[in-house]
């Protein structure tokens, strides 16, 4: 081993060979990282602003004008994000099911919300909650998949 490969793998656990080293492998991970730590961010900040949404839209006194408002603009935003971060993350499906399970209790929010539960803000907090949690357990499985 040269000392120009022993110097730059100082830091490595890998021992060198041949075919390279790990210190090789570090600045291609850095993109990945640097998505990585970008789609946490997005997951976290898209669960509180679900929940600042679902809680405004309980406190309104017409919830239903206002899903309409709102809805498709959001909707096109978190699905375009969502399908960017996916092609940019390899096809990885953690974004598609993230995205789903969030849709599925945005809806659930929404349609009982505005049918069963008008004007109880418990409900919309709690569905809310549902939302932030679907985001913050994809966020979480995100930073433990990049940790490894």
């Amino acid at each position: 081993m040269t000392d120009a490969v022993s110097s730059a793998c100082a830091g490595c656990a890998i021992s060198c060979g041949l075919a390279g080293c790990a210190s090789e492998a570090r600045p291609t991970a850095r993109p990945a990282d640097t998505a990585a730590r970008w789609y946490v961010g997005y997951l976290l900040a898209s669960g509180a602003a679900s929940l600042v949404a679902a809680t405004a839209l309980g406190l309104v006194d017409r919830p239903v004008l206002w899903t309409a408002i709102s809805m498709p603009l959001w909707l096109a935003v978190l699905l375009g994000l969502s399908v960017w971060s996916s092609r940019r993350r390899g096809g990885d499906r953690l974004p598609t099911a993230v995205f789903a399970g969030w849709a599925a209790a945005w809806a659930a929010t929404v349609g009982l919300g505005t049918t069963v539960f008008p004007g109880v803000l418990a409900w919309w907090v709690a569905g809310g909650v549902v939302m932030a949690a679907t985001t913050g357990a994809g966020a979480y499985a995100t930073h433990r998949h990049r940790r490894t």
